[in-house]
């Protein structure tokens, strides 16, 4: 497990814009740069592993690996029939748990605003960026800082979030009175003190 990389074949390696038709059948190419991206993590020293549904039944796995060879990916990269026990899992419809399951259904959504896999987005959907609630959100969860109050650490980034925007408000409702030209925007800068 320690040196694996398990990564997913449609979506990822394979670029599956066609519609599903059966486990054999694998009609598109490569997601660009997929068959280095393999070469370098073997360079690496990780073990590659593919997993997809299609490796479901034998012929399946057969087909999979018939792609693979086709398309010049790296002779080590295995197929796998069942997924394998793996230090990364690289999938185009998987979210990171991060132990949260409050933010992870936030992040899941509903059935119309689940995310969609970065193939299957129209032009006009970009690719999402994090929030910086998100961000901070994850910076608590990573330190364990929610566990002094027993907050979630979505809860902690709303309340810092708010507090922030309510010192900027201030900040502007100060310079207002002061009668100076309020900026266009402030922002709180935080830094670490100097030794």
């Amino acid at each position: 497990m320690g040196r694996t990389i398990c990564l997913d074949l449609d979506g990822v390696l394979h670029q599956y814009t066609s519609p599903w038709t059966d486990e054999e059948t694998i009609s598109d190419p490569p997601t660009p740069g997929a068959q280095t991206f393999c070469a370098n993590l073997i360079a690496r020293g990780f073990d590659v592993v593919v997993n997809s549904s299609r490796c479901r039944t034998p012929e399946g796995t057969a087909a999979v690996r018939c792609w693979l060879d086709r398309f010049g990916f790296p002779s080590e990269v295995a197929v796998a029939g069942r997924k394998p026990s793996a230090l990364v899992y690289v999938d185009d419809r998987g979210l990171r748990f991060e132990g949260d399951f409050a933010s992870t259904l936030e992040m899941i959504g509903t059935p119309d605003t689940a995310p969609l896999p970065w193939n299957k987005k129209t032009p006009e959907e970009p690719k999402s960026r994090p929030t910086f609630e998100n961000e901070l959100s994850r910076l608590i969860n990573h330190h364990s800082m929610e566990s002094g109050s027993d907050t979630p650490d979505f809860i902690l980034a709303n309340y810092l979030k708010g507090c922030l925007d309510t010192f900027n408000a201030a900040t502007r409702e100060r310079e207002k009175w002061y009668g100076r030209p309020a900026q266009a925007e402030e922002r709180v800068v935080l830094s670490e003190p100097t030794p």
